[in-house]
């Protein structure tokens, strides 16, 4: 069906950061479901379809013990007490005892699912053909400007965005309306780890779409980094195999010290105390040059001991976080002016 065109150009699609975010994800899958569970985590709205959840005879329930039990692991690792949250009991999650129950709403459609949402993620697999449909069918009820998120592991940016256009054939726009792609990929196991990789075109970069994007990343608490693979943004003949086999991915040690980090910074939050001593891996001096204080954190591990100029010497060299050896990955700022 045609999109509703009539509404007025808006200056951002973002709400204020008081209030709550909509976030509709498409698949429940093993991704999804950890993307689910981790905006709730959040305390965003979240409202999801998923083709094999819509074929069950209770979609609601089989959504919620979904849930349930990808919060069962956090809480196998601790990371619900660390963050001072109770966890589910049954397929019922009330994490804070002065709160509401949170949930999930479990739609019969894509186009239910993303009604006024601010955010669209797919989590679907990853073929060009469903991810375009997806976000077309998203736009049909998404509130205006709502920003459309790809976890592509393989495919580029670009040719994403031109396949949702070509989807949505021959209706005419105003830029208001205009799909607004992003490369929004939650690094596996999801559920709190602090940061997320972006992809955005140079066009975005310098307009309200990397706005829009860090303003609800800094709502989370989320930090991000720049998705720097060959063919990440435009394709090439060989960029599905590089990108599949170069996307940066958490080893399991590191994972769960993120996570536990996370949790306990979320958890001091929660109890309104300052988390500085949690989160900090600074070394005294830089340990290349011995000389200048460490000021670029690598995002991965998080450990603080590069000064700028030895940080780009690693980017452009080994690439590596001279203390773990882990990948080094530069924080993008994502402070806005609200």
């Amino acid at each position: 069906s045609a999109l509703d065109t009539s509404a007025a150009v808006w200056p951002m699609a973002m709400a204020s950061m008081e209030d709550q975010l909509k976030v509709a994800v498409i698949g429940a899958g093993f991704l999804g479901a950890r993307i689910i569970s981790e905006m709730l985590l959040l305390g965003n709205q979240v409202a999801v379809y998923d083709s094999r959840l819509s074929k069950a005879k209770n979609p609601q329930e089989t959504l919620n013990e979904t849930i349930a039990e990808a919060l069962g692991e956090c809480n196998e690792l601790k990371l619900l007490h660390l963050a001072c949250m109770s966890p589910p009991e049954k397929s019922l999650w009330k994490p804070l005892p002065d709160q509401k129950q949170r949930q999930a709403q479990a739609c019969s459609s894509i186009a239910q699912a993303a009604k006024h949402a601010h955010l669209v993620i797919e989590a679907v697999p990853d073929r060009l053909d469903i991810k375009c449909k997806v976000f077309a069918e998203a736009l049909q009820e998404a509130r205006p400007g709502c920003l459309l998120a790809t976890n592509t592991l393989s495919l580029s940016l670009k040719s994403i965005q031109e396949a949702v256009r070509y989807e949505l054939g021959g209706v005419k726009l105003p830029a208001s309306l205009k799909p607004r792609v992003v490369g929004l990929r939650f690094l596996s196991p999801v559920v709190f780890i602090p940061f997320v990789e972006v992809t955005l075109t140079a066009e975005q970069e310098k307009g309200p779409d990397k706005e829009d994007l860090l303003q609800m990343l800094s709502k989370w608490g989320k930090n991000c980094f720049i998705c720097d693979i060959e063919g990440s943004v435009e394709a090439d003949e060989r960029s599905s195999i590089r990108l599949a086999r170069e996307r940066l991915r958490l080893d399991t040690q590191t994972a769960q010290r993120r996570q536990t980090t996370e949790a306990e910074l979320r958890g001091l939050l929660q109890q309104g105390k300052v988390p500085a001593a949690v989160v900090d891996f600074r070394e005294p001096t830089c340990c290349i040059c011995y000389e200048a204080e460490p000021s670029v954190q690598s995002m991965i591990c998080g450990h603080k001991a590069l000064c700028n100029t030895c940080a780009s010497v690693v980017e452009s060299g080994t690439k590596q976080c001279p203390l773990c050896r882990e990948r080094f990955v530069r924080p993008w700022d994502v402070s806005v002016s609200l």
